[in-house]
């Protein structure tokens, strides 16, 4: 197979794949490209957009740094407590708990002895309900912040039409903190 030197080569995010599907080989050469079909590269390069490769990369950026977030736990004074998703559905039954209780709803009686799972600093006691709704709460609206946040994250990255947009909504990104 011969080869022809497209240069200077300029690589957008996910060209080198779009040549790869309409079967042109090609690989980096210098400041240039070098390819198995000129004439097809030729054609694909200038009407190439590279938009949906950059929204697909910047997606996995938003869902990347959502769960790094959630996996760095929640700050609640000297400790940092777990919002994983295991965590959060633990906790989401024994606040369910909480609240039936707080309403006199419930003849079971509150486990005792039971501490929100921390990340780090000392281990919280929920000896009351009270105090799991004094955790839970918090950490289900920064939990749910956080979500909400790349939900819109996404959906404004989806929407941009451009790649300047598309790193700008990156760049601007201001996720909630703890």
């Amino acid at each position: 197979m011969t080869y022809s030197l497209i240069s200077p080569f300029t690589n957008q995010g996910g060209l080198i794949e779009a040549m790869a599907v309409a079967g042109v080989c090609s690989y980096p050469a210098g400041n240039g490209m070098m390819v198995s079909d000129l004439t097809a590269a030729q054609n694909i390069i200038p009407s190439y957009n590279p938009v949906p490769a950059e929204q697909a990369a910047a997606i996995a950026t938003v869902e990347s740094t959502l769960a790094t977030k959630i996996a760095a736990g929640l700050v609640i004074g000297s400790s940092t407590v777990a919002i994983d998703p295991t965590t959060q559905s633990e906790i989401n039954q024994l606040c369910n708990l909480a609240h039936v209780t707080i309403a006199g709803l419930t003849s079971v009686v509150w486990p005792t002895g039971r501490y929100w799972p921390v990340i780090s600093g000392p281990p919280i006691a929920l000896a009351t309900p009270q105090d799991a709704l004094a955790i839970g709460v918090p950490a289900a609206h920064y939990v749910w912040s956080l979500k909400n946040y790349a939900d819109t994250l996404a959906a404004q990255i989806e929407a941009a039409t451009t790649s300047a947009e598309v790193a700008s909504i990156l760049s601007g990104a201001s996720w909630p903190t703890s």
